[in-house]
């Protein structure tokens, strides 16, 4: 107890921004409502149960991870936090484990690094979202913590489990996690045989093998569901009209090699041109950290890839440095700074080579994570440029310390104004979910209870998710003939030149005077109406 108390007391800043984080994400977990691929998730997967879930995977847009873990929160019967809690209690958990990260590698860079993860948006968009980036980012942060147990504790075999765990896990949740874990794959592999600890470089390497096995088997359960599936639906494949699981017993490798091929045939990220990738590089990453910092217009997407530039040169030459000098090795405190050095390199080099070598640009929130590098990255490039100070202009007073933490705590400062932002501004303003909106309004004004709504006419593929989100209701869907309500979007009835998506009905295809002969008018917003059979 004793104890207890005395870490709180040591670590009640932590403590109270752990607390002003959990409720900051939270209050937007609830104010700001969910969007298409977040209901999606909870429609199809999470509200489908854990074992659904978890070997179901008709489109990349599935976190199954995420959707696994989602869907026992779900049990408790409140869909807000079947969706979103396990983002909100995995984003709050980053923040310690960086907080943890920074103690391993320098303690008073802890600001630095909190500040470079809180006071970006993209991440702590995701963070209340139902999706799995923040899951992600935590089996990252597992997975560096534990290579830095490895690296600098006792050769515990808890630490390479946990490794294991954590990197099979990622995998699972998103398979895009590739372009951080063999990154800090190459991170740990390097780090040890550059400082001679040949024995921890195997192991990690056998954990991270074992992780790989673990991913493949979690995977190859989903391809012989998915290709069951589709085998019994193909009246060519021998399998027709089969139950998924006759056809498993009677040819696993065909389920098998017909799931890995279906899903390898619908790629998680489509590919690109490699001219194109290759000189749209810098505006691809300027546009990324443009989504981290930049409030308003400004060119801070353009001065974090200087940063990001700037630190990689700085590590590159300071690792070559530092394997010159055998002596270093043994100091403790040079090696916790080399592996800082390490993670810039090796992040900031591999991550464009490997979408060089792909010819992909992914989804910008892909790279989410990548927060947490540039929370190594910033402080590494301050430290290294203050030490050239130092060495160049023999300057060893108080000056250059003054200056360094005062640069780390304008930094923390600065996120803390963008977490203000946030948490008051942002969430309530400027909303994730814009249609979904919409249809709720128009469900609200309507002329009697939407319970009531037993048949429906869908005309968008945003309606069903948010019946059943808001709602907890399925209507059954009925044809235009035979249903009860109709719900149209403004837009559409105003366009008569187009449809676009998510719209299902086309105007070549759609009878406007069946609508208004049989059916009325029982609410309307700006965006939409709802109608009821007369």
């Amino acid at each position: 107890m004793n104890r207890l108390k005395e870490n709180a007391k040591q670590h009640k800043g932590l403590i109270v921004l752990l607390i002003a984080m959990a409720v900051s994400y939270g209050h937007s977990m609830f104010v700001n409502r969910p969007w298409y691929d977040e209901l999606y998730t909870y429609y199809y997967f999470v509200s489908r149960g854990p074992v659904y879930a978890a070997i179901h995977w008709p489109v990349p847009n599935n976190h199954m991870g995420y959707s696994v873990l989602a869907a026992f929160v779900d049990l408790f019967g409140n869909s807000y936090l079947g969706l979103r809690a396990v983002s909100v209690i995995c984003s709050t958990l980053n923040i310690y484990l960086i907080y943890k990260l920074a103690n391993h590698i320098d303690k008073k860079y802890e600001l630095v690094y909190l500040a470079c993860f809180i006071g970006a948006y993209m991440p702590y968009s995701l963070a209340f979202q139902g999706r799995g980036y923040a899951l992600s980012t935590t089996c990252l942060l597992i997975a560096m913590n534990m290579l830095m147990l490895i690296a600098f504790d006792k050769d515990r075999f808890i630490y390479y489990a946990v490794w294991t765990v954590s990197l099979a896990w990622g995998l699972y949740t998103i398979p895009s996690s590739t372009y951080w874990v063999i990154p800090v794959c190459l991170t740990g592999g390097f780090f040890l045989l550059a400082l001679g600890r040949y024995k921890k470089m195997f192991k990690l390497i056998a954990a991270s093998v074992a992780g790989a096995l673990i991913t493949f088997f979690m995977y190859s359960l989903v391809w012989l569901a998915i290709g069951s599936n589709l085998l019994s639906k193909e009246e060519d494949s021998g399998f027709f009209g089969m139950y998924q699981l006759d056809v498993i017993k009677s040819s696993p490798t065909a389920a098998f090699s017909r799931g890995m091929q279906y899903m390898l045939d619908t790629p998680y990220i489509q590919s690109s041109d490699r001219k194109e990738v290759v000189t749209g590089l810098w505006g691809y990453f300027e546009s990324l950290f443009d989504q981290y910092y930049s409030y308003t217009e400004s060119y801070m997407g353009r001065v974090t890839c200087i940063v990001c530039v700037l630190s990689v040169i700085f590590a590159i030459v300071y690792i070559a440095g530092f394997i010159r000098k055998k002596e270093n090795r043994d100091d403790n405190e040079k090696s916790r700074e080399f592996m800082s050095g390490v993670i810039v390199a090796v992040f900031g080099i591999s991550i464009p080579v490997m979408l060089i070598v792909q010819s992909v640009q992914p989804y910008l929130r892909v790279f989410s994570f990548f927060a947490v590098i540039y929370g190594v990255m910033t402080p590494f490039l301050v430290s290294r440029i203050f030490k050239l100070f130092k060495k160049y202009l023999k300057r060893e007073d108080r000056v250059y310390p003054m200056a360094e933490q005062g640069i780390y705590f304008l930094m923390f400062f600065y996120a803390m104004v963008a977490v203000f932002i946030f948490t008051w501004y942002r969430p309530s303003r400027i909303q994730l979910a814009d249609r979904e909106n919409d249809i709720a309004d128009v469900l609200k004004v309507m002329d009697g209870d939407p319970h009531e709504i037993s048949s429906i006419y869908y005309t968008d593929d945003f309606q069903r998710f948010v019946l059943k989100f808001y709602y907890d209701i399925e209507p059954e869907e009925a044809s235009f003939e035979e249903a009860e309500y109709v719900i149209l979007s403004n837009a559409f009835l105003e366009n008569t030149e187009q449809s676009d998506w998510p719209m299902l009905i086309y105007h070549d295809s759609f009878d406007s005077d069946y609508l208004m002969e049989n059916f009325e008018v029982k609410g309307e917003t700006k965006a939409y109406r709802i109608y009821r059979r007369k």
